[in-house]
């Protein structure tokens, strides 16, 4: 699942959608893309910063984690800038 295939697909993606106008291109954890899923149900609109760690917060774990090494796991969404 994770090989040459799956590089070609993020290079591809971080090529094609992270031009710094119409798009921008962040990685999310599994929880965030959680976050980000439910707040778009409800109608969330506009910069998704605001709704990256609600209704779910950041785990104890994960802050650690983030703060000794930044080597979180990550998955990619792509979103049109309005």
């Amino acid at each position: 699942m994770l090989g040459p295939t799956f590089d070609r697909t993020l290079s591809y993606l971080e090529s094609r959608y992270n031009d710094g106008r119409n798009y921008r291109l962040r990685y999310v954890t599994a929880r965030e893309a959680y976050n980000l899923a439910r707040a778009a149900a409800f109608g969330a609109k506009g910069d998704p910063d605001p709704y990256l760690n609600k209704p779910v917060a950041p785990y104890i774990a994960d802050l650690i984690q983030e703060a000794d090494t930044k080597a979180v796991p990550r998955t990619c969404v792509v979103r049109r800038r309005s």
